[in-house]
C-alpha cells in the first residue's frame, strides 16, 4: 500500500511539474506561505513571484470579534477536536492537558473539550473525573462554535501539521487568544505573545 502511494506521488509530481513548466499562464493560490514553499520543495521547482497569490481560507462572518477581559478568576480553555484521526492531534492535545493538570496553577483553569472519536478514549475518561475538565462527546455546528467562543477565554488547538487552520482563524476572528503548535503554517497566523502562543 505504501509503495503504491509513493509511486503514485512520484508520477503525480512528474506530470504536475511538466504542466507548470509548459504553461506560463498558470496562477497558484496557496492558503499560506508555508504551503507555497512545500509545493516548491515537493516539486523541486521555484514558482515565479507573479504566478502565486497567497489567499487564506475565508472565515464566516458569524465569527465576529468579542472583547475578552480577565479578572483574575478562572480561565476557560476551549478544545474542539475530531478524535477519530491522528491527523488532528487529539492524542497530543489530551496528553498536553493531562500534563498541565499536574501543575499548581491548573486550579484556575477549566477545560471544555468537544469532539468525538476513539483516539485516547481511556485518557478522556480519566480526564472526565477531574473537577475542572468538562468533556462533551459531540461535534458542534458553526452557531454552537460561535457560542463556545463567547463563553470561553482561550482556544487550545495543537496540531501535527496545518496548511492554514480555519478553526484557528475562526477563534482569532472571535477575539480568543490561541495556543497551538509551532509548526507548518501556524506561525503565519499566530503572532507569539500577541494573539496567542
Amino acid at each position: 500500500y505504501l509503495l503504491k502511494k509513493i509511486i503514485y506521488n512520484f508520477i503525480h509530481f512528474y506530470y504536475l511539474k511538466k504542466i507548470i513548466k509548459n504553461n506560463h499562464n498558470i496562477k497558484f493560490v496557496p492558503v499560506s506561505k508555508w504551503m507555497k514553499e512545500t509545493i516548491e520543495e515537493d516539486l523541486n521547482l521555484k514558482l515565479k513571484k507573479n504566478s502565486t497569490e497567497i489567499i487564506s481560507n475565508p472565515v464566516s462572518d458569524i465569527f465576529k470579534h468579542q472583547s475578552k477581559s480577565f479578572n483574575g478568576g478562572e480561565i476557560k480553555i476551549l478544545v474542539i477536536k475530531n478524535f477519530n484521526s491522528y491527523k488532528y492531534a487529539g492524542d497530543i492535545t489530551l496528553e498536553f492537558i493531562n500534563k498541565i493538570l499536574k501543575e499548581k496553577f491548573s486550579e484556575k483553569l477549566v477545560f471544555n473539550i468537544f469532539g468525538q472519536g476513539n483516539i485516547k478514549k481511556s485518557l478522556r475518561n480519566k480526564l472526565k473525573l477531574k473537577k475542572n475538565v468538562n468533556i462533551y462527546d459531540k461535534f458542534l455546528s458553526p452557531k454552537e462554535i460561535k457560542d463556545q467562543f463567547k463563553n470561553n477565554d482561550v482556544f487550545l488547538y495543537l496540531t501535527r501539521m496545518d496548511a492554514q487552520s480555519v478553526s484557528i482563524s475562526e477563534a482569532l476572528s472571535s477575539g480568543l487568544p490561541v495556543i497551538s503548535s509551532n509548526n507548518s503554517a501556524i506561525p503565519e497566523y499566530i503572532k507569539d505573545n500577541e494573539n496567542g502562543y
